[in-house]
């Protein structure tokens, strides 16, 4: 190359290109960046699932900036949960949904009075929107056709008197089935991606100055919890084996690959991680009966609308066992995605507090979440507790760090 000056002309078009290439640099500094990386800390690594989206508060007016994903908060309920259902609605509104308005989806086997709306509304924020439908039997509330009612009818009557929780309660037991399967496919959710569902009586403690739909788009997510506890196992005597069984064919047939996450579920004895149920008939580990608590959970319908999980609860829902046992959809969901997502797709969202009945989750680590205010309201579950499945969550995600 010529160590010449160059000539006038090509000397001006020269300082061109210089002024062009400085002026896109400084913009690249100080226009605001439209990716995660202006809101997430440098310390922060999304894709590690023990890590919170955020620490501590966020002026959230970048995030409320964007686009929101198709969300909607889901809610099965009827009329008489009308005081229970505004107490949880006044804590979710000031804790999160006030600024983000994502629309409410309610459902309910009976219609719901328009005296019961007018009132949820007044703990809403202003033109908030609410779909309502109903859970028909043709949409997948109640006994399948093929049951043998009267049958199902005595094995319900039979666990109450032995003391299974919920056993002899019917609508129990629909809800379970609806919420394992057939809800992603009711027609109210048809236009949506992702629910994150609010029962009654429910209490929020932390501040949430992100979006957690947007937090699991982004990183490739599909399911968030922040309680994972154990299941009472006389309510799923038969589950583990059945799924485990279910599972045993998909690998064989080649249509699943063994994953770490599965052990996340295993049992390795009495008290290190959840109930020490002993070996299978085939000499595998019996079930834990860890669970994520679906009283809280954000996830994805796609997933739940998929081939895979659809196969799945078809198959259990011939096995009978939401009626002639109490299988519930929160141990169903949890090896569900056990069996057909990675580990780092389910996120712990720690930084959400959050109380149900006797149950609470409070952030374990100090500057942990946004204003919270849950360390007086009651004991939370702490990691060691003998009926927690966190320290086993943590464990199978050392494999992921």
């Amino acid at each position: 190359m010529s160590g010449r000056i160059p000539q006038d002309g090509s000397r001006s078009k020269l300082l061109t290109i210089l002024s062009f290439l400085l002026l896109t640099s400084l913009a690249f500094f100080l226009v605001p960046s439209r990716t995660s990386t202006s809101l997430w800390p440098k310390d922060s690594a999304p894709l590690v699932v023990r890590d919170i989206p955020v620490a501590g508060c966020l002026n959230d007016e970048i995030e409320l900036d964007y686009p929101r994903e198709k969300g909607c908060i889901l809610i099965l309920g009827r009329n008489e949960d009308e005081d229970e259902l505004k107490s949880s609605l006044l804590s979710f509104e000031s804790m999160f949904n006030a600024r983000y308005k994502y629309p409410y989806c309610l459902l309910s086997d009976t219609p719901f009075k328009a005296s019961f709306l007018a009132s949820l509304r007044t703990v809403l924020h202003e033109g908030a929107v609410i779909h309502t439908g109903l859970v028909t039997h043709e949409q997948g509330w109640g006994m399948p056709d093929w049951m043998d009612k009267e049958e199902a009818r005595r094995k319900m009557k039979a666990m109450g008197k032995s003391g299974v929780q919920y056993g002899e309660k019917e609508s129990y037991h629909n809800m379970c089935r609806f919420y394992t399967g057939p809800f992603a496919n009711h027609p109210l959710l048809a236009g949506f991606d992702w629910y994150w569902r609010l029962e009654p009586s429910v209490k929020f403690f932390c501040k949430l100055t992100y979006d957690p739909f947007r937090f699991l788009a982004q990183n490739n997510k599909l399911y968030g919890f922040n309680i994972a506890v154990i299941e009472n196992i006389n309510t799923i005597p038969t589950l583990f084996p059945t799924i485990s069984e279910y599972r045993n064919d998909l690998i064989k047939k080649g249509e699943i690959q063994p994953t770490d996450f599965w052990k996340m579920f295993e049992a390795d004895g009495w008290g290190n991680h959840g109930w020490g149920e002993p070996a299978g008939k085939d000499g595998k580990p019996g079930y834990n009966t860890c669970h994520f608590w679906t009283n809280f959970e954000i996830g994805n319908l796609n997933f739940l609308r998929g081939k895979q999980y659809q196969d799945l609860f078809e198959h259990l829902d011939r096995k009978k066992g939401f009626y002639h046992e109490r299988w519930g959809d929160a141990p169903i969901r949890s090896l569900a995605l056990a069996l057909f997502s990675n580990f780092t797709q389910t996120h712990f969202f720690e930084d959400i507090a959050y109380v149900h009945d006797t149950w609470m989750h409070c952030p374990l680590r100090d500057g942990i979440g946004c204003e919270c205010e849950c360390k007086d309201k009651g004991p939370a579950i702490g990691e060691d507790a003998w009926y927690s499945c966190l320290a086993r969550w943590k464990e199978i995600n050392a494999l992921h760090v």
